[in-house]
Parts: C-alpha cells; structure tokens; sequence
C-alpha cells in the first residue's frame, strides 16, 4: 500500500448573533436509492396489458461538512462555543433490500447508505486566537480493477490479462476556528479586507487551488435581543483533511 499525504483547506466564515445559533454548511444535495416497489403486471383475458416492473424510491439528501456554532461572549474577551460538526459521505450500494418479484422469488436490491461522523463540543477561545478542534478520523478501502478488453473474459486464462488493487485510505478532519468579537460595523468591514488579502496570497502561493468563495450566515436576531447584546461573532472554520 502507498502512502498518499494531501492537505485541502476550505475555508469559510459564519457571522452569529451573540446567543444565537450559525449553521455553515459545504456540500451538495445528492440522490439517493432509498427503495424499491414492485408492480406486477397487468394481465386482461389472457393477454399483458403491461409488463411488472420494479420502481425505484429515491430522495435528496445533503452530503457534506455541517458545522453549527452558538457564541456565548464573556467579560473577559474571551468566548464560549458549543460546536456541532458532522461529516457525511455517499456509501453506494451500501446495503441490500430483499423485493419479493411476481413469482415470488426474493431478490436483493442494492440501496444507497450514508456514512456520517458527528462531533459535538464546547471550547472557549481568546478574541482573535485560533482553537484546534479534532479526532473525526475515517478509514476507506477501495479495489482497483485492470483488465484487457475480451482477453480479460476468457475463463481460466483471463485471470493473465487481469490485475486488481486494494487500497486503503485514513482521512482526519481537523476544525481549526478563530473567534472575532465584532462591536461595530467598522469591524467587520476591516475582517473583510484582511480575509480578502488571505485570498490573494492563498491564489499566489497555490495558483491551481482555487479558493472557495466567502458565505455569510447571519442568525437575524430579534431587535429587542440586539439592545441586549450588540456584538457579534465571526468565527472562521479551516477544514484540513489529511
């Protein structure tokens, strides 16, 4: 097996209301096969009106990296977060369902399942220092199939023109996050230059990593909540898988 060590960082900013809760969320929406049913034919006087056929059950599911963040700021400038991360990852034909066909056989039909690591946690953070929040650890094994065309299909002899490779993969999501209290708006127009001189540098130092565009979550607090507690807090969350 050979070690492969990459280092993608994504990162991405989520503006929270003190006391109120932010979600980010890095994915997509995907479809899944969740079901099947099985219609049977249609038959008059004799003769198929139409075919039995197996109908597929799917529905929409996000798959990605879900962070949620409430901010609790202290007199002493430092803030209290209650982190919960969850990473979550297609696992195709992860599973089988036994369908019952017309004749009353059983098959098992492959349905998709979703593999997901959740973490949950409270940390507290100095205004403007970095905290590491880790241990979300995955381990995948794949098999790689090479075969020559035709030759590869010859029984006894096919297993020559043939080759197949099992590999393993560990992947560690580290969650690196910087709290930034925000009194006015002059503070957050100044986190935005300097986020954006990150973003120019990150572009220098890796021209063929581009880097993901900034997404604001705003909790919209309550007027009356605003009166009673003005700042906000930008957090800043790095994943780094390795």
């Amino acid at each position: 097996m050979m070690a492969v060590r990459s280092c993608l960082i994504k990162r991405r900013m989520a503006l929270a209301s003190n006391h109120r809760q932010a979600e980010l969320f890095i994915g997509e929406e995907r479809v899944l096969t969740r079901d099947f049913t099985f219609n049977p034919a249609t038959i008059a006087n004799g003769v198929v009106i139409s075919p039995s056929f197996v109908e597929t059950d799917t529905d929409l599911e996000e798959i990605g990296i879900t962070l949620r963040i409430t901010p609790r700021i202290n007199a002493d400038d430092t803030v209290t977060l209650e982190l919960e991360q969850e990473s979550s990852t297609i696992n195709p034909g992860g599973a089988t369902l036994p369908v019952t066909d017309g004749r009353g056989s059983v098959i098992n039909l492959p349905i998709d399942t979703v593999n997901t690591s959740r973490l949950t946690g409270t940390v507290v953070a100095h205004n403007h220092l970095t905290v590491a929040v880790g241990g979300l650890i995955r381990t995948s094994k794949t098999t790689n199939v090479k075969k020559v065309p035709i030759l590869s299909e010859i029984p006894l002899l096919g297993r020559i023109f043939r080759s197949s490779i099992d590999s393993e993969q560990d992947t560690e999501t580290v969650l690196l996050i910087t709290p930034h209290i925000l009194n006015k708006a002059i503070d957050s127009e100044q986190l935005r230059k300097a986020d954006n001189r990150f973003y120019q540098d990150h572009n220098r130092g890796y021209p063929d990593l581009p880097a993901p565009p900034l997404k604001f979550i705003n909790a919209k607090p309550k007027p009356d909540d605003m009166k009673k507690n003005p700042p906000f807090v930008v957090t800043s969350p790095f994943y780094q898988s390795r």
